[in-house]
């Protein structure tokens, strides 16, 4: 299957429209500005699945999954990122060029992409599971988000998490139990990002906040003392 062209990844994401896509698959109803949904991941009474169209993002409360219009088809369906953006092209009669050879840049562009997905994918759900599973992330994690002021809402909505003392935690996390064999991850890159992203105590990976100036790939956040920053993870 050949790979899709960024122009077309780009047209793809400015006319998919999230409340229409979702609304294939969960049914929605006006809430403000929102559109609210019993969560297609949880068997729910009360509606916690949250739609913002003007965002262009989702929110499942109930299971703390989030992220645009892409993450949310690679979550409830298991597809894979282009699976997920043919899916959307197929819907808005999209067309996608034939296959072509592709060149060695955008063979190297695609994968790193790709690549940074997978990685922070795995990032955010450790850290979030370090947060709230482990002794250490609730003594010095989660006790020092509450004296901030953060709420069990925000900080479930941001997707917070915690590194442990050890510098290389997650990154030995990651060789251990992902290791190099997709085949979209350059191992260099995947060792890099591994290194750089384990650095952080504090952190919020947020699924549809960009990289590379695109929407659908994510970034790190980290909140330290009074200081709020992020780490873009091409320059980190």
């Amino acid at each position: 299957m050949s790979r899709i062209p960024e122009s077309i990844i780009e047209q793809i994401f400015s006319t998919a429209q999230i409340e229409e896509v979702i609304g294939e698959f969960v049914q929605l109803k006006k809430s403000g500005s929102n559109l609210k949904g019993l969560s297609p991941f949880n068997n729910e009474k009360s509606p916690s699945f949250m739609v913002s169209p003007a965002k262009q993002i989702f929110k499942d409360f109930s299971s703390g999954k989030g992220g645009n219009v892409v993450t949310f088809l690679m979550e409830l369906e298991q597809m894979s990122y282009p699976e997920a953006l043919r899916w959307i092209a197929k819907k808005y009669n999209i067309e996608i060029p034939e296959e072509r050879p592709q060149t060695p840049e955008e063979i190297a562009a695609g994968n790193l992409k790709e690549g940074v997905y997978l990685i922070s994918d795995v990032a955010a759900k450790w850290y979030v599971q370090q947060l709230h599973e482990t002794d250490q992330g609730k003594a010095i994690g989660l006790s020092y988000f509450k004296e901030r002021g953060f709420t069990d809402e925000t900080i479930k909505k941001f997707h917070l998490g915690y590194s442990p003392e050890q510098s290389s935690a997650f990154a030995d996390y990651a060789l251990a139990r992902h290791g190099l064999d997709s085949p979209v991850v350059n191992p260099t890159l995947f060792i890099n990002l591994m290194y750089s992203i384990s650095q952080f105590k504090l952190a919020s990976l947020v699924p549809y906040i960009d990289l590379f100036n695109l929407p659908q790939y994510p970034s790190v956040a980290s909140s330290i003392g009074s200081l709020t920053y992020t780490s873009r993870f091409a320059g980190a």
